[in-house]
């Protein structure tokens, strides 16, 4: 059986694909849902058609914070066959612009209620813990907190009837690099008594 913790993705886009399985098919109202499909990372492609609703999530600029002096070594990926290992040497936080389109003003509340409900933890603590299975097989889960709601309506996007609101979600992910296990697992020596004397 191969190692199974490789990436197939930088931390920038493994947190927005976090966030896309988080959303995708949500339900924002009494027997309505998300398409799968009209969640997206980054930005839809031009030859795409936008759906209504739908969302983008953009990232920003990510930074690298708490760095480690000495990398965390994540015991539970140690292949002993392969000799490799996990190490996190530090966080990346980015701040991400979720982008919620919607057809009218009660169609866009909803979706911002129910997006702000999906990133919140069952046990009631702010925030939640979403799974990362394309970071390195799931090894790291992506910390999410709603920071923010923006409503960005005018004149034309009332015409058009296109409803818009950008959600301001912090996101933090372990920074995990593979390594080779030697040298980083402690050796432990016996001393018998017979060594001793």
């Amino acid at each position: 059986m191969a190692w199974p913790w490789m990436p197939d993705l930088d931390e920038m886009s493994a947190i927005a694909d976090a966030l896309v399985r988080a959303m995708a098919g949500l339900e924002y109202a009494p027997g309505k849902r998300l398409s799968p499909d009209a969640v997206v990372a980054m930005w839809a492609e031009p030859e795409e058609p936008m759906a209504h609703p739908s969302v983008a999530v953009v990232p920003g600029d990510l930074q690298y914070d708490s760095a480690h002096v000495v990398p965390a070594l994540l015991e539970e990926t140690a292949d002993q066959a392969s000799g490799l290992v996990l190490v996190e040497d530090c966080e990346a936080v980015v701040r991400v612009g979720v982008q919620i389109y919607a057809t009218d003003p009660v169609q866009r509340a909803m979706l911002v209620r129910a997006i702000r409900e999906r990133l919140q933890a069952d046990d009631g603590s702010y925030g939640v813990s979403l799974d990362c299975p394309r970071y390195f097989g799931g090894a790291a889960r992506v910390r999410a907190t709603p920071l923010s709601v923006r409503y960005e309506d005018d004149s034309v996007s009332a015409l058009e009837r296109e409803r818009k609101a950008v959600m301001t979600v912090e996101c933090r992910l372990p920074v995990l690099r593979v390594t080779e296990a030697t040298g980083l697992m402690p050796r432990l020596r016996v001393v018998t008594n017979a060594e001793e004397g």
